[in-house]
């Protein structure tokens, strides 16, 4: 839903990882095993605020349009992921 609304606002999406978000997967490759999930969550909770974030800031401030739309009909499964996600890091 969300490629095909880009591609029709003519947005071109990214195939791969900038080298920021490598960088993230591969630390989690290579972190301890007795430490990763905790690392994982935390990584979690901060990619989904941020995803809120963005979702927010576009459906309020984007240009009208298919991206415009599909942020919005997003933004109650985003906020419902984010809250689940700092739930479980919350035990």
């Amino acid at each position: 839903m969300l490629s095909a609304a880009a591609r029709n606002d003519g947005v071109t999406v990214s195939q791969s990882l900038d080298a920021q978000h490598q960088q993230k997967i591969d630390a989690h490759k290579n972190s301890d095993p007795a430490n990763l999930d905790q690392a994982y969550l935390s990584t979690q909770v901060t990619a989904h605020q941020q995803a809120y974030e963005l979702f927010v800031a576009y459906a309020k401030e984007g240009p009208d349009g298919p991206l415009k739309n599909a942020a919005v009909k997003m933004l109650p499964d985003l906020h419902m992921h984010l809250t689940r996600v700092q739930g479980i890091s919350n035990k």
